[in-house]
């Protein structure tokens, strides 16, 4: 299984729809098999938006659940078992629940970060997985 997003943007926020797809149907030249990790069959949504009641707040949604066309969950879902699944689910979960204090220490750092500017200094680059900063740029687009 391999995970594809579509970033979706609406007219107060935007939305990121992601599925699993099985390996067969990864378009040819992408990665190979043994380069591809196991990912449980999951589809879901994040949907970030303004909140009505404040400017400088967003409202986040997210929804993920186990692919429809796998619900026998009493057996392995022929990629991880059906708690590993959970488990993963849970782990997302608590990851978006993060977003609000990220991008407060992002205005605090950006904040800082103007009135002693560095020029020429860059930070190394991690191995850290980018879709964070992407979707922290992403909600920056939505904040003043």
């Amino acid at each position: 299984m391999c995970c594809i997003e579509q970033f979706r943007p609406r007219k107060d926020g935007f939305a990121i729809v992601f599925t699993s797809i099985p390996l067969h149907e990864v378009s040819a030249g992408k990665a190979s098999g043994k380069h591809v990790d196991e990912l449980c069959p999951i589809r879901g949504w994040l949907l970030v938006e303004k909140a009505p009641e404040s400017k400088a707040s967003v409202r986040v949604l997210y929804y993920v659940g186990l692919d429809p066309n796998f619900v026998n969950l009493t057996q392995s879902l022929g990629f991880c078992s059906a708690k590993t699944t959970a488990a993963r689910i849970l782990r997302l979960a608590k990851g978006v629940c993060l977003l609000g204090e990220v991008l407060h220490q992002q205005r605090q750092i950006d904040s800082t970060s103007r009135k002693n500017p560095k020029n020429g200094v860059r930070p190394p680059t991690s191995t850290t997985p980018l879709w964070p900063l992407r979707l922290l740029r992403l909600c920056q687009v939505l904040l003043p």
